[in-house]
């Protein structure tokens, strides 16, 4: 994992917004990145679950303490081993068509 870590502090802000800053903060970042959320919206437990399940990064770890939940979120690599398994398949499968030149 790579050490840096990138902080977004959404404190204060309600739902959607601090899923929608991180969402945005990932697009920035580089494939295995890490970043760490800090909220204070109750709702953005459920809402970075979901979003990490859906959307394959992965959630390192969810905390709360004092009012602030504290998320690390990991960046996922540009393609998934599934997707590749997947992708490899076809590409045993389907040979390519060739082209008359």
């Amino acid at each position: 994992m790579n050490e840096e870590v990138r902080l977004l502090d959404v404190q204060g802000l309600n739902c959607p917004m601090p899923l929608l800053k991180a969402k945005k903060a990932l697009n920035e970042m580089q494939p295995l990145e890490t970043l760490k959320v800090l909220a204070t919206d109750p709702g953005s437990v459920r809402d970075f679950e979901v979003f990490c399940k859906q959307s394959g990064h992965k959630l390192l770890s969810s905390n709360e303490s004092a009012g602030t939940f504290v998320y690390l979120l990991q960046k996922k690599e540009l393609l998934q081993k599934k997707e590749l398994l997947q992708t490899k398949e076809l590409l045993e499968k389907k040979p390519l068509p060739e082209q008359n030149t």
